[in-house]
Formats: structure tokens, C-alpha cells, sequence
């Protein structure tokens, strides 16, 4: 089956729609978000008959198919004073958002990492929107997993150097299910090389520790994982953090994201580390594919890790593109200013909105409603978390939001 939903307003209801692997159109409806901060929600669960969004993940990706849920000549709006979210998506979404406009509002996904077991969004293409913002925030979009598309945007109002960001939040947290990105875990694909061990020379100042003896070239680890191989002090932190930067004998490392349950790494005078390198992170931007996990306990595939790199293209956006965030690395899991090499949309106006003749793909079709996302967390000082993380987030089988595990 394929759906339509179309010619409506839903202004201000009491809920949010949910469409869970729908093939389909989303077009000319016009979305009123003073009280929802979310318009519509994606997942993929049930992809291929399997759970969690794995089969979305094996799937091939498809970019310019009709196999995605589009989202297309709809106007986003409302009179709050800070930004709204047009998708959250995560279960292996595939979604198209294009032809739409769009005030003070971004597209995201969620990666593998704080909705559990439960997969990232897979893939989505962006293009064709038009974006105004009223100097509220500097981000278009995020994207946490899997592959983007985003293109042909008319972007103005949005602060300073607008971008639209991608980031693998594994890199600074580890999440239940699937661990830290920490140079370590098997999820991910890791160089085997050691490539520093040393000691604190005295305790850490925030973010920050200096090393005994080291004489290092300004910024020579940056983008690589420290891992603290010791616990003098028996603190309750986490061991491990993406580098952010280095000076000759001293390392700034990432926070926990607004995690707080696992309070930021630190280190006591003595304490043991090792610099560790993160290749690429199980479903992180840029990637995709790979052998079909299973198991409400996930189960690592005998070949694993055998996905592929598949970069996100920025292009013809003005002056916006993407910007990597913790383990996303610029002319390798994506590019800006590029084309995608033989990329073309699909038909528009979507065939179902009746201005062509459609042949329908078979699929399986479930929506529903969710309530609206849940209060807000307490403002801290967070410099890894990036601006479309509105809501508590724990690391267990949750969704965001507090939505319902999809899985079985």
C-alpha cells in the first residue's frame, strides 16, 4: 500500500503524527507549531519485515527512488520564539523533505546510540526548501546517522554562519546497547594502533589534562580518542573522550554531550591514557549497509564491520554546508560544495498528488499519533550537544522524547 495525506492544517492539535515504514507523499498541508516543538515523526522499523530498522540498514540506499516517504510543498510555522523541528526520525527512516517552507524550523534524525536498541535514520534528501529564521539559531538540520542529500535550499534569517550538522554522538557517550566509540568497541571499525600512552601529570582542569613529558605539535591528535586506562581515583566518569584539540603537553577532550548521568571524563595526577583512532562509527553520517544485525540484544554479524562509506553531498545552498561534528570528516564521510556524482531527484510533483500516473511499490503501512515531546531539560553548559537535542535523552530502549520502543 502507498499513502496520501494532503490539503490539511493541523494547527496546534494535541499530538504528533507518526508514520512508521510508509511509502508515500506528505503535500500541502500546512503544520502550526506553537505547542508541538515536533510536526511529524519518521521511523522505519518494520523495513523488509525485520525490527528495530535493521532491514532499512541492509537495504541499498536508493537515493532518487520512490522508496522514501516524501514531504513536499507544506509550510511549516509557528509564533514560538525558538526553533521547531519539521522531522525527528530514527528505526532506519528514509524520508525526502522538498518543495517546502519552512519558518524558524530544521529537519534531524537520531543516531544508533540513545534510542537503545533501536537503529538511526538511514537516509534522507533535502532540496528545494525555502528556510527563514528570525536570528534564533545557526543550524539547518542535523543529521546523527546515515546518508544526506541536501541541496538547492534558499536559506536567510538563520544566525550567523548557518550550517547543517552532522555528528555521531557515540564518539563522547556510551550508549546502551552499542558502548562508546572509543577506539575499542567492535560496532565500530578502529585502526589497531596505539598511538600515545602517558600519564597525568597532575589532576585535569575541566576538559583539560597535562601530560608528563610529551612535546607535541599544536593539534596533531585532534579528531582522535583519549582513553583513560586507569582509575586512581575511583571517579565515577567516563573513561573516554574525542580529542578537540592539543597544545604541546596538554589534551582538550569532549564533555558528555548533556549525558549527566555519566559525568565528563577526568583524570587524578598518575592516572594512565592511551590515544586511540575511531575509522568509522557503526551507522554514523556517511555510512551505510553492512550485514544484518539481529536480537533484541543485538547481535554482531560474523563479517562485522562491513559497511561502506557513503558520503553526504551539500550543494547550491548559498553559503550553507555541512559541518562535522565528533568522528564526521570533511572529504571523506562528506562533501560540500559537490554535487552527489550521478544523483537525480525523483518525479516531481509526486506522482501520487494525481498529476502523473502511479504504479505503486508493495510495502507495509502503519501510522499513529504520539503525544508531544516531553518538557524540556534544565539549560547547561554543553559544548558537544548540538541545537536539535531538545529533550532528555537516556540510554536505554527508549525513543526520543519518551516515544515507545519500536522493536518487537
Amino acid at each position: 500500500a502507498t499513502f496520501r495525506w494532503d490539503n490539511s492544517k493541523w494547527n496546534n492539535l494535541n499530538g504528533v503524527p507518526v508514520f512508521d515504514t510508509v511509502i508515500g507523499v506528505i503535500d500541502h498541508n500546512t503544520f502550526v507549531q506553537d505547542r508541538n516543538q515536533t510536526a511529524i515523526y519518521i521511523y522505519d522499523s518494520s523495513w523488509d519485515g525485520r525490527s528495530y530498522g535493521d532491514g532499512s540498514w541492509v537495504a541499498p540506499t536508493g537515493l532518487g527512488s520512490s522508496q522514501f516517504l516524501f514531504i513536499e510543498d507544506n509550510t511549516f510555522t509557528h509564533d514560538a520564539s525558538t526553533i521547531r523541528v519539521v522531522t525527528d526520525a530514527h528505526g532506519g527512516a528514509r524520508f525526502v523533505l522538498r518543495h517546502n517552507t519552512i519558518f524558524n524550523a530544521v529537519p534531524v534524525n537520531h543516531g544508533t546510540e540513545s534510542t537503545g536498541r533501536v537503529r538511526g535514520g538511514r537516509a534522507m534528501e533535502i532540496y528545494k526548501n525555502t528556510y527563514t529564521g528570525t536570528d534564533v539559531n545557526n543550524s539547518v538540520g542535523g543529521a546523527r546517522s546515515g546518508v544526506v542529500v541536501f541541496h538547492d535550499n534558499a536559506i536567510s534569517g538563520y544566525k550567523g554562519n548557518p550550517k547543517f550538522d552532522l555528528s555521531n554522538f557515540r564518539n563522547f557517550f556510551p550508549f546502551a546497547s552499542w558502548g562508546g566509540a572509543d577506539g575499542t568497541n567492535s560496532w565500530d571499525v578502529n585502526d589497531p594502533k596505539v598511538f600515545f600512552t602517558g600519564k597525568a601529570a597532575s589532576n585535569s582542569s575541566g576538559r583539560t589534562v597535562t601530560v608528563s613529558g610529551a612535546n607535541w605539535t599544536p593539534n596533531q591528535w585532534l579528531g582522535y580518542t583519549i582513553r583513560r586506562t586507569s582509575n586512581i581515583c575511583n571517579s565515577n566518569t567516563l573513561t573516554f573522550g574525542t580529542i578537540l584539540g592539543n597544545t604541546a603537553n596538554t589534551i582538550t577532550y569532549s564533555d558528555n554531550g548533556g549525558y549527566h548521568w555519566i559525568p565528563t571524563m577526568s583524570f587524578c595526577a598518575g592516572d594512565s591514557f592511551e590515544i586511540r583512532k575511531v575509522d568509522a562509527a557503526l551507522d554514523q553520517p556517511g555510512r551505510a549497509l553492512g550485514s544484518l544485525i539481529t536480537g533484541d540484544t543485538p547481535v554482531r554479524p560474523t563479517r562485522w564491520n562491513d559497511q561502506v562509506t557513503e558520503p553526504c553531498y551539500s550543494w547550491n545552498n548559498g553559503q550553507v554546508n555541512f559541518g562535522g561534528g565528533p568522528g564526521v570528516r570533511l572529504n571523506e564521510h562528506y562533501f560540500n560544495d559537490t554535487p552527489m556524482p550521478g544523483y537525480t531527484e525523483f518525479t516531481y510533483p509526486h506522482p501520487l498528488t494525481g498529476s502523473l500516473p502511479w504504479s505503486p511499490p508493495t510495502t507495509t503501512t502503519r501510522t499513529s499519533l504520539r503525544k508531544p515531546w516531553g518538557k524540556k531539560e534544565k539549560k547547561t553548559e554543553q559544548r558537544n550537544r548540538r541545537p536539535w537535542k531538545k529533550t532528555k535523552e537516556k540510554p536505554t530502549n527508549e525513543m526520543a522524547g519518551g516515544q515507545e520502543n519500536l522493536g518487537d
